[in-house]
């Protein structure tokens, strides 16, 4: 998106005016990136189910536009939202100016907007490697970055990273997006040990499979095409649902579903190279048969 005079006229006009809903200065909000469709939707949803005020950002305005319209119509909450590729490398600065403009505090950051990527790393498509690494660790922490100093002022907040499995173990044939969830796995226990003496709880959720269309969105044409994959899928609206209470619990690493545990206890019993071993056999009957 070209420049900061596109991203404001992209605003959403469904805000309602600062005069007529806010009753003092700084009003709390949870921010949620990638807020327009599958866990970034129903994060907000599970949010302002429980009466917090959203600030939603996503790059497709016209589409955070109707899911802002119904969030506010069915919990009654305050819902602003801001169409912004937080890819770009000013959004952080957009978005804080954005919030103060508005009055906003940001209480509640939650990590969601990522990149997903499949296939041989001898076979994606040249640039795929660095925008996967800027949208899913440098845009990511970058953000966190900006948010972070306000929260530590008010010796209060909450940060969500939304990880995944994926980080826990090798991924053949989709080794570039588990890395950068490998690392945001790194990054946000680090971090949330940092930010414990101030107040400010880090949590990271780790979802296995999920029923979105978020992995048909990036580079690889297989995705939840598969029907093997989508059988053993949570619905976005019970991780939100498990992560929304686990994170107000201050809980560490917020696994969601009964599969992704079993999952995540599976890959402590093996040797990390058997697992890739394992999981490259079943990339490539995926891909023959």
């Amino acid at each position: 998106m070209a420049g900061t005079a596109a991203h404001k006229a992209d605003i959403c006009a469904l805000q309602v005016p600062i005069a007529e809903t806010q009753t003092q200065v700084g009003q709390p909000v949870a921010l949620v990136t990638g807020a327009s469709q599958g866990i970034g939707r129903s994060l907000a949803e599970e949010f302002a189910a429980h009466r917090h005020n959203i600030l939603m950002v996503a790059r497709d305005g016209e589409r955070l536009r109707l899911v802002a319209d119904d969030i506010r119509s069915r919990f009654d909450v305050d819902v602003h939202c801001l169409a912004l590729d937080v890819m770009q490398p000013d959004a952080p600065n957009e978005i804080l100016d954005y919030a103060r403009a508005s009055r906003l505090n940001i209480d509640t950051l939650v990590l969601n907007a990522a990149v997903w990527s499949e296939g041989t790393i001898q076979k994606l498509p040249v640039g795929t490697l660095g925008q996967v690494v800027n949208a899913n660790i440098v845009s990511v922490c970058e953000l966190a970055k900006a948010v972070l100093p306000s929260m530590i002022d008010r010796k209060n907040g909450d940060i969500l990273f939304v990880g995944s499995l994926a980080g826990n173990v090798p991924s053949p044939n989709n080794a570039i997006y588990s890395a950068t969830k490998a690392f945001l796995k790194s990054f946000a226990l680090s971090l949330r040990a940092e930010c414990a003496p101030d107040g400010v709880n880090v949590s990271l959720l780790t979802p296995g499979a999920v029923d979105t269309g978020f992995t048909s969105s990036g580079t690889g044409n297989r995705g939840f095409h598969d029907r093997r994959r989508r059988l053993f899928a949570a619905t976005p609206e019970t991780v939100a649902w498990v992560a929304y209470r686990a994170l107000k619990s201050r809980q560490a690493i917020i696994v969601p579903s009964l599969f992704a545990r079993t999952l995540e206890f599976g890959t402590k019993l093996l040797h990390p190279a058997a697992i890739a071993s394992l999981r490259h056999t079943f990339a490539r009957s995926q891909v023959s048969s």
